[in-house]
């Protein structure tokens, strides 16, 4: 996530590939402060299940993507537009 971060910053000041965005208030600061722990927590509970539970790679592969959908959707409601990868 910091190397995310950290190419993101280099991707935006350096290269001009995005506008720069700035927070607009602090209950946006605390929203994506939230879904930022969101998403780290669900990774780790991913990775500890994956060590406890035998589950097939298009299974999982399937459930990551729903996951990636709903922050999709999520994060188009704070009012932020996302550039398909």
């Amino acid at each position: 996530m910091l190397a995310c971060s950290l190419f993101s910053y280099i991707a935006i000041n350096w290269f001009k590939l995005a506008p720069l965005q700035t927070l607009c208030s602090r209950l946006q600061f605390h929203k994506i402060s939230a879904l930022s722990l969101i998403f780290c927590m669900s990774v780790v509970a991913d990775n500890v299940s994956l060590r406890y539970l035998p589950v097939s790679f298009a299974y999982w592969r399937r459930v990551q993507r729903y996951k990636e959908i709903l922050l999709h959707f999520s994060i188009g409601e704070l009012g932020f537009s996302m550039v398909a990868i």
